[in-house]
């Protein structure tokens, strides 16, 4: 079976974000929950959630295209996915090897 990792945004992209996103925390917890997953968030936002089991947060760098990278080796998968809101992110995404998805896009 694949290998899994999804790295978030915050804001605009999860519930706890400024503004809201679409990702819920249904989806959110469901996804940590899911074996064979690496959940992720990359955002140094002050709105990010709670911690859960499950997933773990890298924000070590103002630079998001450097958390990314540093998530792609600490989360070792076959296909990484990057959900975020932010322009520009599409490119950031494909330097670090993940597949940009926008959040209303995003299903599980």
């Amino acid at each position: 079976m694949a290998r899994l990792c999804v790295a978030f945004d915050v804001d605009g992209t999860l519930w706890c974000g400024l503004p809201p996103g679409p990702v819920t925390a249904e989806w959110f917890r469901a996804l940590c929950r899911t074996p064979d997953t690496g959940v992720v968030v990359v955002s140094g936002s002050p709105n990010r959630p709670r911690p859960v089991e499950g997933w773990a947060e890298i924000n070590q760098d103002p630079d998001r295209q450097r958390n990314l990278e540093a998530a792609g080796r600490i989360v070792e998968a076959d296909v990484r996915l990057y959900v975020s809101d932010n322009e520009g992110d599409d490119a950031r995404a494909a330097s670090a090897g993940f597949v940009f998805v926008r959040p209303e896009n995003f299903r599980l």
